[in-house]
């Protein structure tokens, strides 16, 4: 039998301080498509799901999709950021 779930409060860097996150925002700004690890490659990021996580956290809008598989059968993921409407 499980114990009860214990939810926290998600800790987030804030954009205006976080040279990472500003980072993130020029790559995804242009409103288009990026894989995962073309995002990893273009910002340095070892984390970029935690990143897509705090832009959130943030306010700003990011989407999520899946395009295709690795050869190794993991799923591609695509991200792109949405204007507040």
């Amino acid at each position: 039998m499980r114990g009860p779930i214990v939810t926290t409060a998600s800790h987030f860097a804030r954009i205006e301080t976080s040279q990472r996150l500003q980072e993130l925002v020029k790559v995804l700004e242009d409103g288009l498509w990026h894989s995962t690890l073309e995002i990893a490659r273009r910002t340095g990021s070892v984390a970029c799901h935690s990143d897509l996580h705090e832009l959130r956290q943030n306010g700003f809008l990011v989407e999520q999709r899946y395009n295709g598989q690795t050869p190794s059968g993991r799923r591609i993921s695509e991200y792109r950021m949405r204007r507040k409407s």
